[in-house]
């Protein structure tokens, strides 16, 4: 295992498993992952476009917080499905679903879900419908209760490499 001095402090490169990735750019920038048991914030602190694998820190949570992330995780399953999910050998679950909405929302103007939209807003409170409408990232978020600020201020318990092949 290798060593990383940051800010006067060396940390260990540690064994963790992501479980679930939250943001993106070109490959995942922060998760969920599994450490000494328990679920810990990762995120990435490697510039993209790096050659190297990506090197994540390890940020611990609270219980509430377990919970809040787990609650979201459980929407974002719901609404958009498990692709963020990482099996036991580190690789995304493959699902076939319908076409996947990126820009989830009631900001998207656009052809069918404004109209869709527009519809679900004046028909709603009258009919059932079979599909919900989708709540965006940040809507969820909210609803969960989940804060992701402020990790980088937390004392990392190490970092790790998933990627790494």
């Amino acid at each position: 295992m290798e060593t990383y001095e940051y800010n006067g402090k060396v940390y260990h490169e540690v064994e963790a498993r992501m479980l679930w990735s939250l943001g993106h750019y070109d490959g995942p920038m922060t998760g969920i992952a599994l450490y000494n048991g328990r679920p810990h914030y990762a995120e990435c602190h490697q510039w993209v476009g790096s050659k190297k694998p990506r090197y994540f820190w390890l940020y611990p949570l609270t219980d509430e917080e377990i919970r809040r992330e787990h609650l979201y995780q459980e929407m974002f399953r719901h609404y958009y499905g498990p692709h963020c999910d990482y099996e036991e050998d580190g690789r995304t679950r493959k699902i076939k679903t319908s076409k996947p909405n990126w820009s989830p929302g009631p900001l998207d103007l656009t052809g069918v879900r404004c109209l869709d939209f527009i519809l679900r807003m004046l028909l709603g409170p009258f009919i059932e419908t079979s599909d919900p409408w989708r709540p965006s990232y940040e809507e969820m978020r909210r609803s969960a209760g989940v804060n992701r600020d402020g990790f980088e201020e937390r004392e990392a318990a190490g970092y790790f490499a998933p990627f790494r092949r």
